[in-house]
């Protein structure tokens, strides 16, 4: 994981789309295939494997790099964690970064 305090600020200026999700949900699941790595722009992100919390992550921290980099599928669940401090009405937001093959 790579915490830049101004990734969030400088994806939004650059036009990279913000993906909203809901608080508790899933953004992606253990053994699923990944295409795009997150960098949380606001609220908590909940790192699971097996249903124990392994990570939480906030503000400028990336995560789901691995499938990009390695072809394997995720290792772990994400969930936007607003039970422990979620955004603004609940939403968690992320600019997502996307590559495709």
């Amino acid at each position: 994981m790579i915490n830049v305090p101004n990734y969030p600020d400088i994806l939004a200026n650059a036009g990279v789309p913000i993906e909203r999700f809901e608080s508790g949900q899933t953004i992606f699941v253990d053994g699923s295939s990944g295409d795009k790595m997150y960098v949380v722009y606001s609220g908590k992100v909940a790192i699971e494997r097996e249903g124990k919390l392994l990570e939480e992550l906030s503000e400028g921290d990336s995560f789901g790099e691995m499938s990009l980099i390695d072809g394997a599928p995720r290792s772990t669940t994400a969930r936007q964690d607003g039970l422990r401090g979620g955004s603004h009405h609940g939403e968690g937001l992320y600019p997502p970064c996307s590559m495709s093959n």
